[in-house]
């Protein structure tokens, strides 16, 4: 953890707590991220999967984004607490 500027937790069970909130901090900005492409290709992405997202509009996708700021804010708050 040192190679991304994190000072060395000590104990295991911090050293698996850090892991885990980097891990959700990585995974909920994935997410925002991926609804973000998804509602600017929102059209072709669509047709790409047409049996699968015929239901989908552009309010799942905030949907999506929410909660990816969800799971990021809580990754982030396990590595604020470390």
């Amino acid at each position: 953890m040192e190679e991304l500027g994190f000072s060395d937790p000590g104990s295991p069970a911090h050293r698996i707590q850090m892991y885990i909130g980097l891990v959700g901090f990585a995974a909920g900005v994935w997410w925002i991220v991926l609804s973000g492409l998804f509602a600017v290709l929102f059209a072709p992405i669509r047709t790409l999967f047409a049996p699968v997202l015929d239901w989908m509009d552009r309010g799942d996708l905030a949907v999506l984004a929410s909660i990816g700021a969800v799971v990021a804010s809580i990754g982030g708050t396990l590595l604020w607490v470390v």
